[in-house]
């Protein structure tokens, strides 16, 4: 009973020390969007997009940090679906090296895909989101989510193309 106490105390005290004394600032310097292409699938339409990303999210990294997962957020509205939310692209970041992103050209993972088939000429916002993933801990707590306050908008094309 004594080693279960000292353990959720340790637990405990490694929680208070990760969300209160870090600094969890990220730097986005540059989020810069394209819109390569609409299509039309089906009775859907779905954009590709590439874009550039510069971002330093090592003050994310502390003892307790096992990853972080990275995510490109796209947001648009249409007539028929009032306002959308896509990821586009992920990432799973291990280490403060590779937290220091430097990218360019790099291609949507996921496309941006409307059923009601009015993506064209939409205006799409881009932002950068992220979730710490803690040694211990809870995963998923509001401290450890966070989305930039940056963002870039771009139109997609009115053409398919």
């Amino acid at each position: 009973m004594f080693v279960l106490a000292n353990a959720a105390l340790i637990t405990l005290a490694t929680q208070i020390t990760s969300l209160y004394f870090h600094d969890t600032s990220v730097t986005l310097e540059a989020i810069v969007a394209r819109s390569n292409r609409v299509l039309k699938v089906g009775g859907r339409e779905v954009a590709q997009t590439s874009f550039d990303l510069k971002a330093n999210l090592t003050n994310l990294f502390d003892w307790n940090c096992k990853q972080v997962f990275l995510f490109v957020e796209a947001s648009y509205q249409t007539k028929e679906s009032g306002r959308s939310r896509v990821m586009v692209y992920d990432a799973i970041l291990t280490s403060k090296e590779n937290a220091i992103i430097r990218a360019e050209s790099i291609f949507s993972e996921y496309d941006i895909e409307d059923f009601d088939a009015q993506l064209r000429g939409s205006n799409v916002t881009l932002k950068i989101g992220w979730d710490v993933m803690p040694y211990i801990g809870l995963m998923g707590k509001a401290s450890h989510l966070g989305v930039s306050r940056e963002s870039t908008h771009f139109l997609l094309p009115k053409k398919y193309g």
